[in-house]
């Protein structure tokens, strides 16, 4: 059984060489502040030690396999029409008729409470 960081890897590694294919030369932006970069560096290794931790549970207690993963992360990946190693989920329709991102609370504007789609 691989490693959740391992399946991981892979599969943002494949995102980079497609990303990397399409994205124009010179287009790539200087980190901002070395301060900043460690801050968001811990947030990436926190972040994979529980989605580690949250794998091993999966595997090891309910018999989930690296293939069940990958599909699902390919499913993910590609429901927005682009395998490009990103999730984002579609806009929720509002009953004023704006279309709300799905991570919001309340349409920006009505104020109506928004049928929230993205729980992280």
């Amino acid at each position: 059984m691989s490693s959740f960081q391992e399946v991981l890897d892979q599969v943002l590694n494949q995102a980079q060489q497609s990303t990397k294919a399409q994205s124009p030369v010179g287009t790539q932006v200087a980190p901002t502040s070395s301060a900043r970069t460690n801050e968001l560096e811990d947030q990436v290794a926190r972040l994979s030690l529980g989605a580690e931790a949250m794998w091993r549970l999966l595997s090891e207690h309910l018999g989930f396999t690296d293939k069940h993963l990958m599909d699902v992360i390919d499913a993910l990946d590609t429901s927005d029409g682009t395998k490009d190693g990103h999730f984002r989920p579609a806009p929720v329709n509002c009953s004023c008729g704006a279309a709300v991102n799905a991570s919001v609370e309340s349409c920006q504007f009505c104020g109506a409470e928004a049928e929230r789609r993205k729980v992280f």
